[in-house]
Formats: C-alpha cells, sequence, structure tokens
C-alpha cells in the first residue's frame, strides 16, 4: 500500500526547479494488521472512553433491571429517568437565566405580573 500524498508523484508540469516536490528520503512502509487495529479502533474509542464508559454503564443496568423487574418494566424505568435528567438539566438553565439578570435586567428579580404599563413593558419589577 501506498504512503497518502498530498502531491502527484510527479508535477503536472515541469517548472521551475523550486515548483517541484521535495524529494521523500524515508523508506516506504507498509501497514499492518496490527497498526491498522490501532489506528482504526483503539484510537478512536480511547478518544470516546467517557461516552462509551456510559453506554457500558447504562447497558449493564439496563441487563440487571431486566433481570429484577422484567425488560418492559425496565425500559420504562430508564426512559422516565431520561427524562427526569433531561427536565433537571433544562430547568437548572432557565433558573440560571432568570436569577443571573438575563430575562429582567440585573438583580435576579422575577418578571412582574402587574397590570402597571410601565413594568409590563419592561417585564420587571421597580
Amino acid at each position: 500500500m501506498r504512503p497518502h500524498r498530498n502531491y502527484p508523484a510527479h508535477p503536472v508540469g515541469w517548472g521551475a526547479l523550486h515548483e517541484a516536490p521535495p524529494p521523500v528520503l524515508a523508506r516506504q512502509v507498509e501497514a499492518r494488521p496490527a497498526d491498522w487495529l490501532l489506528l482504526a479502533v483503539l484510537r478512536p474509542a480511547w478518544a470516546y472512553r467517557l461516552e462509551l464508559a456510559l453506554l457500558l454503564s447504562l447497558a449493564v443496568v439496563y441487563v440487571w433491571l431486566g433481570g429484577r423487574l422484567g425488560r418492559d418494566n425496565a425500559d420504562r424505568l430508564i426512559v422516565a429517568a431520561a427524562f427526569v435528567v433531561a427536565m433537571l438539566t433544562w430547568t437548572a438553565s432557565r433558573w440560571r437565566t432568570v436569577c443571573s439578570g438575563r430575562i429582567c435586567g440585573g438583580g435576579g428579580r422575577w418578571p412582574a405580573a402587574t397590570p402597571n404599563w410601565q413594568a409590563a413593558t419592561t417585564g420587571c419589577r421597580g
């Protein structure tokens, strides 16, 4: 297998000497199956180690719950837990947005529910 090059073996047009690519003096190295295993499997697995650990732990919990509660109930429980986690993160982000003053203009004040016209247009008390 030839090594990857980003230039042709011979220049397309024979221009001046400085336009030709430099000669490669290194030996050509053939890729072995162990090299492909390292480059195609082990390096991406190491890059995604956190996600793979999460998937592995989810699979272990699913098998364990499936043995204790049955597969249907394990499915329901895992989907309900994922929904609760998603709602907690969404609620926390909304809470941070309101309390940091990005909605009310500072000070962490809540939007006012008053019939006052000026307060209703600005959305904040005060």
